[in-house]
């Protein structure tokens, strides 16, 4: 592989990703419009059909439809509903206990602050997909 080519595929992702940020942060807007139960229904209707799966009713949040786990439609059904601004109270699994908070490392903090101002991000819908599409990419040893 040339030079010339590997400096075209990585312009190429660079294209899509942006792309992509632009989509999501579009989405992000239209779903801080909507009850999350409304928001999570729709998506799992454009995937059922995108990915020709059924859908069935979620065992854990009563009224919202999801997909077989591990699922194709699945993964993008998690991507989608962390854009969505009241994601996080409705999918807690341990809604009532008291979670801990982890120690946050300050100088990390303000490189990605700075990071995140140089960028030249220019709203928080923005910033919302961006750190959305970021933790969706971020997998953890002990994943929830």
């Amino acid at each position: 592989m040339s030079t010339q080519s590997l400096k075209t595929l990585i312009l190429a992702s660079i294209k899509a990703s942006e792309a992509t940020l632009v989509a999501d942060g579009k989405v992000a807007e239209m779903a801080a419009t909507m009850p999350l139960k409304k928001y999570v229904n729709e998506v799992v209707v454009v995937l059922a059909a995108k990915y020709e799966v059924k859908a069935h009713p979620s065992k854990q949040n009563e009224g919202f439809m999801t997909f077989e786990k591990d699922s194709a439609a699945y993964q993008q059904l998690k991507k989608f509903r962390k854009l969505h601004p009241k994601n996080e109270a409705a999918t807690s699994s341990s809604r009532n206990e008291e979670k801990k908070a982890p120690k946050v490392d300050a100088k990390l903090v303000a490189a990605i602050q700075d990071l995140i101002i140089a960028s030249g991000i220019e709203s928080k819908t923005q910033l919302a997909a961006i750190l959305a599409d970021v933790k969706a990419g971020i997998v953890f040893n002990d994943a929830e």
